[in-house]
This record gives C-alpha cells, sequence and structure tokens, in this order.
C-alpha cells in the first residue's frame, strides 16, 4: 500500500498526459500537426523520460525509515505563533494581484460591484471587456507594486494550502479572515471572467486534500489528521471545492460560448465556435451547419483549451534552436530581460519565430516549447528527466515525511502538469514562477543534513518554549 501512494502521483500525471495526446490526435479537433512522426517521438521521449527519473528517485528511497513527523509539528507551532503576520503579507499580495487582474488604477467599491455582477451573470460580456481594455494598451499598471508580488505572492499562494491543511485546528476568527482574504483573487476571476483563477484554487485546494487522504500514518496522535478522518475534518473545504468545481465549468462554457448556458440549452441559442482556426490549417470532426448538442461543443472546447499547445509545438520543430540562456522557458522572464534590461530575447524564442503561423500572442505553445526555447527540443528529455526525480523527491517528502514545504510545492506542480500541453503555467507569471523557486530553494536548503540538524535543534527548543506558554500543537 505504501508503494502504491507514492507511484500513484506519477500515474495520475501520465495517465493524464498521455490522454491530452491522445484527445490531440483523435478528437474532435483534426489539428493538421507539422512535422508528426518527429512530435510524436519526442513526446515519447519526454514521458519516458519523465518515468525513469521519478522511479529512479523512487528506488533510491523506497518506503523504508521513519521520516520527519515532527516537521508539521514545527509548522504547526510557527503558524501559531506568526498567524496574523502572514494573513497581513497574503492580504497584501492578494490585493495587488486583484488590482493587476483587474487592471484597475483605483478600487472603486460601485465599480467592482457592476463588475462583479456582470462578471456573475453575463461572464461573456465581462471577458470582452477583459480583452478590450487588455489589447488596448490603457492600463500601464505599476512595476514597483508589480515586482513586489516577488515576495509577497509568496505568502498569497501559501495562503490556501495553510487553510486546506490546518483548518480543523484555526480558530473561527482565524478560519473567517484567511477564508475572506482568499476570496479577493476569486472576485478578480469573476469581474474579469478568468476561469484559470478559479480552476487554480480548485486544482490547489484539491491535491491538498489528496495529500491528505494519501498521507502515511503517524502513531503520535498528534498526526491523525489525515485520511478519510482528515477529509471529515474539513467538511466545509469540500462543499467549496465542489461549488468552485461547478462555477469554474460554468464560466469557462459561458465565456466560450458567448451566452449562457440557459439560452443554448433552453432557448436553442448557437453557441460561438471556434471556426477561427479553420485559417490556421484547423478543422473539425463536426460539419460546418451542424451542431451536436452542448455535450459535444463542451467536449470539442475543452479539447481546444487542453490540445492546442501541440499545434504551436509541431510548427516549432521546423525552426533553428536558438538558446535563450535560461530566459526563454518563462514569459514573464523574457519581458523582463528584453523591456527593462535590453536583451534580445524574444526574437530567439520558438514561439516568435512561428507567430506568423500560430501567433504568439493568441494561441497558446506547450510547456515543451518553452522548455526547448534553452535547451532545443531534443534537450527537453534531459529537463524532463530531472522534473521527474525532483517531482518524485517532493512526493516522498510530502506524503512520507509530512514535509509542509513539499506539501505546498505538490499543487503547484499539479497546476504545471495540467497546463503543460496548453502553456508553460507556473514559470511564465511570476505569481507561480516565486513560490515555485523559493519554496524549492527553501527545501533544497534544508535538505543539507548539516543544515537540517540544525534547524530541527532549534526548532525543537522553539517548540518546548513556546508549549511552556500555553500554545497547543495540532
Amino acid at each position: 500500500m505504501g508503494s502504491f501512494k507514492l507511484l500513484l502521483p506519477l500515474l495520475l500525471v501520465e495517465v493524464y498526459l498521455v490522454a491530452t495526446i491522445l484527445l490531440a490526435l483523435w478528437g474532435p479537433v483534426n489539428w493538421n500537426f507539422s512535422n508528426t512522426t518527429e512530435l510524436l517521438l519526442l513526446l515519447m521521449g519526454y514521458h519516458i523520460a519523465f518515468v525513469i527519473g521519478y522511479l529512479a528517485h523512487f528506488g533510491k528511497l523506497g518506503i523504508k525509515g521513519e521520516g520527519e513527523a515532527r516537521n508539521h509539528t514545527i509548522f504547526n507551532a510557527l503558524v501559531d505563533k506568526y498567524y496574523w503576520g502572514i494573513m497581513l503579507l497574503a492580504a497584501i499580495g492578494s490585493v495587488i494581484s486583484f488590482k493587476n487582474v483587474t487592471m484597475s488604477n483605483t478600487l472603486v467599491w460601485t465599480d467592482l460591484w457592476q463588475g462583479f455582477k456582470l462578471g456573475l451573470f453575463q461572464p461573456w460580456e465581462a471577458r470582452f471587456l477583459y480583452a478590450e481594455k487588455l489589447f488596448s494598451g490603457e492600463y500601464k499598471g505599476n512595476k514597483i507594486l508589480s515586482a513586489s508580488l516577488v515576495l509577497f505572492s509568496i505568502f498569497k499562494y501559501l495562503l490556501v494550502p495553510l487553510l486546506v491543511y490546518r483548518w480543523p485546528a484555526l480558530s473561527k476568527s482565524k478560519k473567517f479572515v484567511g477564508v475572506l482574504i482568499a476570496t479577493i483573487p476569486l472576485i478578480g476571476g469573476i469581474i474579469m471572467s478568468l476561469s484559470a483563477i478559479n480552476f487554480y484554487y480548485f486544482f490547489v485546494i484539491f491535491i491538498c486534500l489528496l495529500i491528505i487522504l494519501l498521507s502515511f500514518d503517524r502513531k503520535s496522535s498528534q498526526e491523525q489528521d489525515r485520511g478519510l478522518s482528515g477529509l471529515r475534518n474539513r467538511k466545509g473545504i469540500l462543499v467549496s471545492l465542489v461549488f468552485i468545481f461547478l462555477f469554474s465549468f460554468w464560466q469557462f462554457y459561458a465565456v466560450k460560448s458567448g451566452s449562457s448556458l440557459y439560452t443554448i440549452t433552453v432557448e436553442s441559442e448557437k453557441p460561438a465556435t471556434f471556426d477561427y482556426l479553420r485559417e490556421y490549417g484547423v478543422t473539425f470532426d463536426r460539419d460546418v451547419d451542424e451542431y451536436y448538442g452542448v455535450g459535444y461543443d463542451f467536449y470539442e472546447k475543452v479539447s481546444i483549451y487542453i490540445a492546442q499547445g501541440y499545434k504551436g509545438m509541431s510548427i516549432s520543430l521546423s525552426e533553428p534552436f536558438e538558446s535563450t540562456y535560461g530566459v526563454g522557458h518563462s514569459v514573464f522572464l523574457q519581458r523582463v530581460f528584453e523591456d527593462d534590461l535590453g536583451f534580445d530575447i524574444r526574437d530567439r524564442t520558438y514561439q516568435r519565430k512561428i507567430t506568423e503561423s500560430w501567433d504568439e500572442n493568441i494561441f497558446w505553445h506547450s510547456a515543451y516549447s518553452y522548455f526547448a526555447n534553452d535547451v532545443s527540443f531534443y534537450g527537453v528529455i534531459l529537463v524532463m528527466l530531472v522534473l521527474g526525480y525532483y517531482f518524485s523527491y517532493v512526493v516522498h517528502l510530502a506524503l512520507k515525511d509530512n514535509n509542509f514545504i513539499a506539501k505546498a510545492l505538490l499543487p503547484l506542480f499539479a497546476i504545471m502538469f495540467l497546463y503543460m500541453p496548453a502553456n508553460n503555467q507556473v514559470f511564465s507569471f511570476l505569481e507561480y514562477m516565486s513560490p515555485f523557486w523559493v519554496l524549492t530553494s527553501v527545501l533544497l536548503l534544508f535538505s543539507n543534513a548539516r543544515m537540517h540538524a540544525l534547524v530541527r535543534r532549534l526548532s525543537f527548543k522553539y517548540i518546548d518554549r513556546i508549549s511552556s506558554n500555553g500554545i497547543k500543537l495540532i
């Protein structure tokens, strides 16, 4: 059973990613890939390398050993002491992110309320206004505030995992404030009809609950908040997860269809389609004038959302490789290096080279294409090997050793794999990239044996001291 728990994340990732390839090949959309044979051979190589990397670490450590059960106790103690400070930093990050998402120079309540109602009841209209404002260039933002997200985005991201993992031990006031702050980005997503924000919350919460379910049992009474009992202790979070799931898919379909589900199903209104993709050599299984129903239409739209990055990758295989020196994998870093530092980076990327065939500003490109900007498409095989090894390492620490940093990293991995066929979601946006690299740095730093031993000694002394002052450890 222990081996199965550690191998299950690999199985889930592989099943999903292979399913996206099958969807791209035999789904409702005919992408008419270029360089099809080379594309499939490379994708096969990426998956084999990822599996080998994962199993290499799994075989090295297996499931032996007792792990560091007190890591979670240390984390609980630190959260108890600094909870309100964490909330403050998370709130600052959430407000800055909200301002950037809504592209607002002011936070006027009446304007926000009108935008919220529009996004809630007519999300397709709200999305049109978002696109209009985005491409008009009228919103310049504040570079200093945006740059501060390097710090604040870490706490903004950690807020949701912290709430999920600590939920049973939090007081009502702490729960209320935490949930209130966590809803700020969600409101921004509703105002601008960005379903990616809702999906982000869904997958972070879902993965955190899955970790609780799969975590290895502990003998200590302080470590029994896991498995099915752990889920039962979080009924409110489970209810919110179901609500976010239903709302996200409703919003996604409404935005992509340009109309409400009611008018499409009851009033037989024809939803908007992606027929403009025909100009780029894409065709559809359905006839041009025939409509197969809501279920099929939703299936087609999800296929386009998930698999379109493979199309860009297939076109890119015809282009020569020019290294982007470790910057090209991230859209954010590309902008910083070219717009702020004056380095010519974007012209060297595959996305810029094929923009006439597959517009870099309209269509998505798979994460593999972004990785290839730095190391070439064949070099991505090595990237996937290392990624598989590191993912296995994080899974081991999260499920077996109860390491909070590892448990906080896994939702970011889930988002990375979810969007991998479509784009490089985690590394292209500062609010994902900063938490990933900071948490990775902390995890690797304290994996050093001497450093880890020192931190344990200092932490245990700290726990003993605050325990004597009456702070409850869960």
